[in-house]
């Protein structure tokens, strides 16, 4: 969701993929009425389609996450004002983690993952290595 805005665009598809141990692949898709580009919006999606298959017959290698049916955003406003607030929010966290670096501003899960040493389980350490490159 992070790109998606950085680069101006918004979604109407949210694709979740989960490779097992295996190599054999399973994927879902939810086509979306509007296109969207909040990071909370795209996750909830996610846990939605992770609901029908878990828990998983054989161990996961890969869970991938895919957006598509893009557009450019061009900056029309939501109807409802819940989602106008999380789009406004998701950008200022955007913008206050560009100007002061990575995760300044990051979700609980973030902070309770560095208490008890499980940082690299929600992809933070993969980030900061992506971001060193």
């Amino acid at each position: 969701a992070f790109r998606l805005r950085k680069k101006g665009l918004k979604s109407a598809n949210v694709c979740l993929g989960i490779r097992y141990g295996d190599f054999s692949f399973w994927e879902m898709r939810k086509q979306l009425g509007e296109h969207i580009n909040v990071t909370k919006t795209i996750y909830e999606i996610c846990i939605k389609l992770l609901q029908n298959i878990y828990p998983f017959e054989k161990p996961v290698r890969l869970i991938s996450v895919r957006l598509g049916s893009l557009k450019r955003d061009d900056g029309q406003e939501f109807i409802f004002d819940n989602m106008n607030r999380s789009e406004k929010l998701s950008k200022a966290v955007d913008a206050i983690n560009s100007e002061y670096g990575d995760f300044v501003i990051k979700p609980a899960s973030h902070l309770i993952a560095e208490k008890f040493g499980i940082k690299k389980n929600c992809g933070m350490a993969e980030r900061e290595k992506i971001n060193k490159v």
